[in-house]
């Protein structure tokens, strides 16, 4: 029976984490079709993957562009999802790691429950030991902590979104967004999406901010806490398209006209499904995001104004963290077995917290257990000094 799912990996750069995550699937023997979008093709990395030896232990197809911009990024994501054949569709980024086990049951629900479009574990995280002029910084070495979700915020705080009326589940994602950017998606819903960001071309900075939103006016979105879905990598995202200053996000960009659209078509649809004037949903969505901003601003005012108490604020979440990584030491527990531990108060049952823990000491030995490395200087040495 072929898999119903299709991983699509998009690519911009960083060639190692690239090489680590085809060394991890193949390791694994990932059950899922990989359409790889590349962005920024490197010869070593087009001469790797244009041999299916190399990695044969999964089915791939290897798509060539090159993101010259932000619209030829949301071209190349398009058309990448337009190649989707399955029922189903997942992203991933090539710092991060996916986990089989959750993701099977994620699909289980999709296949039980057709009111739902998407649906989600948890999203756990991890950085890692290292030296930053080393050429294998953020790429292998010892782990140095994980977390039960990957940002401590109500982001990936799982959580469904069944209310019936589109609008009133677009209305809580504005109020308390749920990241869904790695959930499992019905692929039409998907191809919807993306379709839409390849047409109006907003800036990278409502990417994210679109997708969460047209999703939840798309249909249901289901996140269950008992299982692991998707780990991501901290402090190794890079920066596409957009300023870590918002002021000049705002000064530099269409941001107010990207808003409009995006606002627009959700409100349209939401209203015809829901039998409600759509200029109201869009006066109601404009509040509620107007909120969200407010809160976001603040928080850059601090940073970018108020230094010390920016600094202080973040002195206090690493002494909380450093806090709970004295406490795992003295009660003899590592990180990832807090994190099954959590898994099991959440009700996952004995066989699938093994199976998770079985799945996280397979990424930890990608990682660290220096295979990788020695693959790299033979098969691709000229990649460690790039």
């Amino acid at each position: 029976m072929n898999p119903p799912l299709t991983v699509v990996l998009t690519l911009k750069g960083r060639y190692l984490h690239t090489l680590r995550w085809l060394i991890y699937a193949n390791k694994i023997s990932l059950p899922y079709h990989i359409i790889i979008a590349d962005g920024e093709v490197n010869p070593s990395i087009n001469r790797l993957l244009s041999t299916q030896s190399n990695f044969p232990n999964i089915s791939y197809r290897y798509i060539k562009s090159e993101d010259i911009d932000i619209s030829a990024f949301y071209a190349k994501w398009a058309n990448a999802i337009r190649m989707v054949n399955t029922p189903y569709v997942m992203m991933s980024d090539n710092d991060d790691f996916l986990l089989p086990s959750g993701i099977d049951k994620a699909i289980d629900l999709l296949n039980s429950s057709p009111e739902y479009i998407c649906s989600g574990g948890r999203v756990p995280g991890f950085s890692l030991k290292g030296d930053s002029s080393s050429p294998w910084h953020n790429v292998t070495g010892k782990i140095k902590s994980w977390s039960y979700r990957y940002a401590p915020n109500y982001l990936y705080e799982c959580r469904n979104f069944d209310n019936n009326l589109c609008y009133q589940r677009v209305l809580e994602q504005l109020n308390k967004p749920l990241s869904v950017h790695y959930c499992i998606y019905r692929t039409n819903a998907l191809q919807k999406i993306t379709s839409e960001l390849e047409q109006h071309s907003p800036s990278f900075l409502f990417c994210e901010l679109y997708t969460m939103i047209r999703t939840m006016s798309l249909g249901k979105v289901h996140n269950n806490p008992r299982f692991l879905t998707y780990l991501r990598q901290q402090d190794s995202s890079s920066k596409l398209g957009y300023s870590d200053d918002l002021l000049d996000s705002i000064i530099n960009s269409s941001l107010a006209l990207d808003f409009n659209r995006m606002v627009r078509t959700v409100a349209k649809e939401s209203g015809e499904h829901d039998n409600i004037d759509p200029e109201l949903l869009m006066e109601k969505f404009y509040a509620a995001y107007l909120q969200q901003l407010r809160v976001l601003l603040a928080n850059r005012l601090l940073r970018y104004r108020f230094i010390r108490l920016y600094k202080l604020k973040l002195l206090s979440l690493k002494i909380k963290q450093k806090v709970t990584s004295l406490l795992s030491i003295f009660h003899n527990e590592s990180d990832s077995q807090i994190i099954l531990k959590r898994l099991h108060k959440d009700g996952a049952t004995k066989i699938s917290v093994d199976t998770q823990l079985l799945e996280l000491e397979r990424v930890a030995s990608t990682i660290e257990d220096g295979k990788f490395e020695s693959y790299i200087e033979e098969n691709a040495p000229e990649l460690i000094s790039q």
